[in-house]
Formats: C-alpha cells, sequence, structure tokens
C-alpha cells in the first residue's frame, strides 16, 4: 500500500489572472514552492504527486516538450509586478498565455494525460479555488491523508512535548519522521534543507524499549513532530492559509499520545467544506472503497481501455 508519507516530489499547475498565464513547476513537499507563488496571485489549479524528484523531473519535462511542441511559448515579459515575481520566485520559462493554450481545464487535460502515460505517480489531484483537493484518481494503492495515523503506528507514544502553547496555533502540522532516539529534541527535522523557516512546536515521546520501527534501518524509531512554516497562518494571517491549511496541518487541540490529530473547523479558519466529488468515480476505487458512490464503477483501466475517456468527460 503506498501512502502519502511516500510522497517526495510533486508537478503543479498554477495560473495567475492579472497577468492571463498558467506556470507548470516542481518542488519537494513542505518547501513553500507554491506558496511563494501564491504570493503574487497566483491560484493552484492541481498536483500529480511522485516517490521521487526524478519521476517529478520527468513529468515536467513531459508537459514543457508538450507546450513547445504545440507553439505554446513562455511569457517572458510583464508589469512591474511580474517582473518582481520573475526576479525574486521565478519560473517564468515554465509559463504559458492561457490565450493562447485556449483554456485552463486544457493545460490540465494534458498534463494528466501525460501523468497516466508516465505511470509511476501516487495520485493526481485537482484543486477548486483554495477547497478541499479532489483526488482524481490514483493507481492501485490507497491515497491516505498524513494526519489519518492509526493506533498501531502511535502505540509507542508516552507523551507530546510542546515547545509552545498548543493554544497558540490554529494549526500545526503533523508529521512521522525518523530519528535516532526514543526521547529528546529532534537534532534535525526531517532531514529538510534550512532554506525556509521551519519551526518546531511539539514532538512526541516514545517509551522506554520502543522497538524499531523505521524503514530506513535499525535502530531508527518513527515519532511525531509538530511545526510551523514561515508561510503558516500563526505567522501570516492574511497569508496563503487564511482560509483553508496544508494537507497534513491538525487542530493541536485535538493531539494526545497515541491520538492522531484531526482537522476541526479552528484549524481550517471557519466552516470545513464538504468533500468535492465528481460524477464518475476512478475506476481502480471501487476495490477499496465502501462507499456506495464508487459502486457503481466496475472494471479497470486493463479491462475497460475507454474508462479514461469516459471518466474524463464528465470533468
Amino acid at each position: 500500500m503506498v501512502d502519502v508519507r511516500t510522497v517526495r516530489s510533486l508537478v503543479y499547475l498554477i495560473w495567475q489572472e492579472k497577468w492571463g498565464l498558467a506556470k507548470v513547476g516542481i518542488g519537494d513537499i513542505d518547501t513553500g514552492r507554491v506558496e511563494d507563488h501564491q504570493d503574487y496571485g497566483f491560484i493552484a489549479a492541481g498536483q500529480v504527486l511522485f516517490g521521487t524528484r526524478d519521476q517529478a523531473e520527468a513529468l515536467e519535462d513531459a508537459v514543457l516538450t508538450s507546450w513547445r511542441n504545440r507553439g505554446l511559448e513562455p511569457v517572458l515579459a510583464g508589469d512591474a509586478d511580474y517582473e518582481r515575481w520573475k526576479s525574486t520566485v521565478g519560473g517564468a520559462t515554465e509559463t504559458v498565455s492561457l490565450d493562447q493554450a485556449g483554456s485552463l481545464v486544457a493545460l490540465w487535460d494534458g498534463i494528466v494525460t501525460l501523468a497516466e502515460a508516465h505511470g509511476d505517480w501516487i495520485t493526481v489531484q485537482r484543486f477548486n479555488n483554495g477547497s478541499p483537493p479532489s483526488t482524481l484518481c490514483c493507481p492501485p494503492a490507497i491515497f491516505r491523508n498524513p494526519r489519518d495515523l492509526d493506533s498501531e503506528e502511535l502505540r509507542h507514544e508516552s507523551q507530546i512535548m510542546w515547545l509552545e502553547p498548543p493554544e497558540k496555533h490554529e494549526y500545526v502540522r503533523q508529521r512521522l519522521y525518523d530519528s535516532a532516539h526514543r526521547k529528546g529534541h529532534p537534532a534535525d527535522l526531517f532531514g529538510m534543507s534550512r532554506s525556509r523557516e521551519i519551526r518546531l512546536v511539539g514532538y512526541a515521546e516514545l517509551v522506554r524499549g520502543a522497538p524499531s520501527t523505521s524503514p530506513t534501518g535499525p535502530q531508527r524509531f518513527r515519532r511525531r513532530a509538530f511545526y510551523v512554516t514561515s508561510r503558516d497562518r500563526s505567522s501570516r494571517p492574511d497569508g496563503a492559509y487564511r482560509m483553508a491549511c496544508p494537507i497534513e496541518a491538525v487542530d493541536p487541540l485535538t493531539v494526545a499520545e497515541r491520538v492522531s490529530g484531526r482537522l476541526t473547523d479552528r484549524a481550517w479558519g471557519g466552516p470545513i467544506p464538504p468533500p468535492v466529488r465528481i460524477d464518475m468515480p476512478c475506476p481502480w476505487r471501487h476495490r477499496y472503497s465502501d462507499d456506495p458512490l464508487d459502486r457503481p464503477c466496475q472494471g479497470n483501466k486493463e479491462e475497460d481501455p475507454d474508462w479514461w475517456t469516459r471518466w474524463h468527460s464528465t470533468w
């Protein structure tokens, strides 16, 4: 089973209404690359998640090759705000004019089709102007939200150590990480680059004698960490997460030892909107889902090669 903890990189499609352009790009999880663009008015249209950066780079290359072969050229000049974005965030060579492309949906259609041909992705998601992602399709594995940790993964926790009062934060990011120790402050949170500010808010400690459960090697222990970045609501109340929150966000007031945090209205910044559904679910989902809405879908992509055309036409 593949779950979101295996995700390392993503290919994203974003667009900017004022400048009339769309951009494809790649980024590693938790580096805030998409948020950098959102500061300049970009809106996330969708993303494809991968287990390795090489896989993400291969899809981005395929997308850009497809665009250029169709005669869709990058937008390399614009107003003062555009020039400021180009010089500070960058990425103008991966843009395309929406007028020239026809529509944002057409661009996203092309990316999803290339992702389907690519075959190494974990899941594909479409966004709806800041609402929760709608998982469009998923290979024969369950896409799992990182906040949904089961009791088996947390059963060796002894306590949660808060470095900052949890009530100070409407949400924190919850993530499992590999540690060389059962207790104590994480030495290098997730081994991430320090190119972005990541502030540790709390962490879990394990009971004495807890076994090594990490797949990265012996004497490595899976522990939870709770953190925020410089892009989060606690640091930027009017930023990208003034409403909504990252996929790994949980309300810290719902966290306890051996209990995974939950998403609440407090964490979301308002009433949590209902999940976005599409008319025809992915043909793979019926094998794994108990949802009655998934049951009308029968077969799979090997047995029914026309599923993509029929399903995608319901978009």
